[in-house]
């Protein structure tokens, strides 16, 4: 389905919830990026270039909002999940103002994981393909 294989990185404080939310990743064939801080996850997208970020929202230091705003300045074409056990449907959609993908509410059923991540990666490849149509209509590929 994807011409390499996808690099998910998971933000969360608890170790425990990065070991699941990296199985999950891995048994679905992608390859999972830890971070355990919001300060490394931005580290980690402007090294490892992710395709997809699984952010939780409460987290000592940065917390999950500051650092999706951080994402989206470096890369507003990268896809974020956040993931929170506090479900507040005010943060909800000021997060999606922001430019998440999506929110999903630990405890978290695995599948619903799986199908947030899918979704998420098909639409970093559709906003990646647009650009890249984009550039080639306007003659920005370097050919002028």
């Amino acid at each position: 389905m994807f011409p390499v294989i996808p690099n998910i990185l998971v933000v969360d404080d608890e170790e425990e919830i990065r070991k699941i939310l990296a199985h999950i990743i891995e048994a679905e064939g992608f390859k999972a990026l830890l971070a355990p801080d919001g300060h490394k996850a931005i580290q980690a997208v402007c090294v490892a270039k992710p395709d997809a970020v699984l952010l939780d929202v409460r987290m000592p230091g940065l917390d999950g909002m500051e650092v999706l705003k951080k994402i989206k300045d470096l890369d507003p074409d990268l896809p974020v999940v956040l993931v929170t056990a506090f479900a507040d449907i005010h943060q909800a959609v000021e997060a999606m103002k922001i430019g998440a993908h999506d929110y999903l509410a630990k405890p978290f059923d695995n599948q619903d994981v799986v199908r947030v991540i899918h979704r998420a990666l098909r639409e970093g490849e559709l906003k990646k393909r647009l650009k890249a149509a984009l550039h080639k209509l306007h003659g920005n590929d370097g050919s002028k």
